[in-house]
């Protein structure tokens, strides 16, 4: 028996080009904000003519410009100020000191803004309308920071201790990168979003980036020995092919998708959906994953397969739980009613009996502990050539449960243990499952995924 978990779309249609590599986690750092300049001290600047369009500033001081620009640079060595009153087409923002402190507002749109630094240079933009391409990036401890409504593209990376922080209402692609080598320490991110972000890339090395959403359209991983946090109200997809990162998503509410991928190679992910994961996909290999799926009554799936993963995976609902894969370790607890609240013992009863449960065991040397609450579960055990070596310990709980075993009755040797559960093993393919408060066992001669749990035809 091999599971198969497809994910029906895939997060990266727009950043097919932005591919950096691959390696150590450190705790993510919290960028600091810049203090945000006010448009009081402007009142007695008199607005300055530009040459053609273009203005380059380089000394310190305060300087206004009322007619559109077709390009501002802003380099000061010291502490600069200036006031865009009209658009400005291409807005660049550079550093190379400590002492440089560029600051700037822009009170309508920006088509491309860049913002680089090195040796502790500052940069801070304060733009009150629309942006299409925003770029921050810089190395030695440099800090940008953007304050924005809306952005079509925004790309935050850089090394060696230096730090971005945007900030703004919609952003429709992100991307919250690192160094472009491993021997580099990489740029640290923070980035709020107020309505919506269409799609989020995290990639290249040993970033540290975190993100609070309302709604994600889509996060796709690609980063290597990154730290990401990522706070939102609902998201749609994820898909995480990482190695070495440290992943910590919670969202409010759901998330319609979730994927580990293949390429996926010892990450811890920390993932809770508090009004569950619809379907939930794990493959890779060496990842250690926490999942907590509460959906309430609503129906998910969640497949564990990969190799050598250590799963804790948890929640509430209708769950469908299919293991494969080798040599995982998974601990599944699902319908645990511990914590919540009840108008009245009637109302428990009947959320009680609506958490039916579908627990299909399979794979390779996998060992599985699982604690399926309350409800009327039904357990699927496979045994065959693909489907050998395991070890699962089961506790069906309250309600009235059934297990089936692949096979005929004669196949499988059964044992009545002091504490009263039941070990059954398969005589030829070393399956073990012991069951504890399971009522019913069953056998079949063959079991199809297909026709089990999640999205399982309706019985006749």
């Amino acid at each position: 028996m091999t599971y198969s978990y497809n994910p029906t779309g895939n997060a990266s249609n727009n950043f097919n080009d932005y591919r950096l590599p691959r390696v150590q986690g450190r705790p993510l750092p919290n960028v600091e904000q810049i203090d945000p300049i006010g448009l009081s001290q402007f009142r007695n600047v008199a607005p300055q003519t530009s040459r053609n369009g273009i203005v380059d500033i380089s000394d310190t001081g305060l300087f206004r410009y009322n007619d559109a620009l077709q390009k501002a640079t802003l380099r000061s060595s010291g502490k600069s100020q200036s006031l865009f009153e009209n658009n400005v087409n291409d807005l660049q923002m550079f550093g190379g000191s400590q002492q440089s402190d560029n600051g700037a507002i822009v009170q309508s749109n920006v088509q491309v803004l860049g913002q680089r630094g090195e040796n502790g240079a500052t940069n801070s933009v304060n733009i009150f309308g629309d942006v299409q391409d925003s770029y921050q990036s810089g190395t030695q401890n440099a800090r940008n920071e953007v304050l924005a409504r809306k952005v079509d593209t925004a790309i935050m990376d850089g090394d060696s201790g230096a730090s971005n922080r945007f900030t703004g209402t919609f952003v429709n692609h992100l991307v919250m990168a690192g160094a472009n080598t491993p021997q580099l320490e990489g740029a640290r991110n923070d980035v709020i979003a107020s309505e919506k972000v269409g799609q989020i890339l995290t990639a290249a090395y040993n970033g540290g980036s975190s993100g609070l959403f309302n709604q994600v359209g889509s996060w796709e991983d690609r980063a290597v020995n990154a730290t990401t946090q990522i706070l939102a109200e609902n998201m749609g997809q994820a898909y995480l092919e990482g190695q070495g990162n440290k992943n910590h998503l919670t969202i409010n509410k759901s998330i319609k998708e979730l994927g580990i991928g293949e390429s996926a190679n010892g990450n811890t992910n920390n993932i809770t959906a508090n009004e569950g994961i619809q379907r939930f996909g794990l493959l890779g290999k060496n990842n250690d994953n926490t999942v907590f799926s509460f959906s309430g009554l609503e129906a998910s799936e969640a497949v564990l397969q990969g190799t050598k993963n250590k799963t804790l995976y948890g929640g509430n609902g209708k769950q469908t739980v299919r293991v494969g894969g080798e040599n995982n370790t998974s601990i599944i607890a699902t319908s645990d009613l511990t914590g919540r609240e009840f108008k009245s013992d009637h109302d428990r009863k009947v959320y009680a009996a609506q958490q039916k449960d579908t627990l299909e065991l399979g794979g390779k040397a996998n060992k599985v502990q699982a604690d399926l609450g309350v409800g009327n579960d039904d357990i699927f055990v496979h045994a065959g050539s693909k489907n050998k070596d395991n070890q699962f310990e089961v506790v069906g709980g309250a309600g009235q449960d059934a297990m089936t075993l692949e096979g005929s009755k004669r196949d499988w040797k059964a044992l009545r243990n002091q504490d009263g559960s039941l070990t059954f093993t398969h005589r030829r393919f070393n399956q073990t499952v012991t069951v504890a408060d399971v009522e019913d066992i069953r056998y079949s001669k063959k079991i199809e995924s297909s026709k089990i749990g999640f999205n399982a035809p309706a019985e006749a």
